[in-house]
């Protein structure tokens, strides 16, 4: 009687190492079946990705780029502010300015506000 326990128990213990055993490898099944259905998915999106790349290079070499619209004048250099403020002092409505010196009159107006916020400081 005294032999059977600790027999029972070691059977027991094999039991629950095998059980652990096969438990994990049916997981790790699981998780290789995982990763592979995820590995296709991401081939089959890169391959969809190289063929829209490569129509996109033959688009391209049919069909050269148009010229790309240049960017409107720059706003006001140095100089322009100097003589719209300089036109201003003298009397000139903003229409004129922004005539005068071919810049928006949104720009020239803009100007004119920050430099009477500037002189009232």
């Amino acid at each position: 009687m005294d032999s059977v326990l600790p027999l029972a128990l070691l059977v027991a213990g094999i039991g629950a190492c095998l059980y652990l055993f096969w438990t994990l490898k049916m997981e790790m099944r699981r998780n290789q079946k995982s990763q592979a259905a995820q590995a296709e998915r991401l081939e089959s999106a890169i391959a969809s990705l190289t063929r829209d790349l490569e129509e996109l290079r033959r688009q391209l070499k049919e069909r050269p780029l148009e010229q790309i619209p240049s960017a409107p004048p720059s706003a006001i250099n140095l100089s322009k502010r100097a003589q719209a403020l300089r036109m201003h002092r003298r009397g000139e409505p903003a229409a004129t300015i922004a005539a005068a010196l071919s810049i928006p009159q949104n720009e020239v107006e803009l100007l004119l506000k920050l430099d009477r916020m500037q002189s009232e400081d």
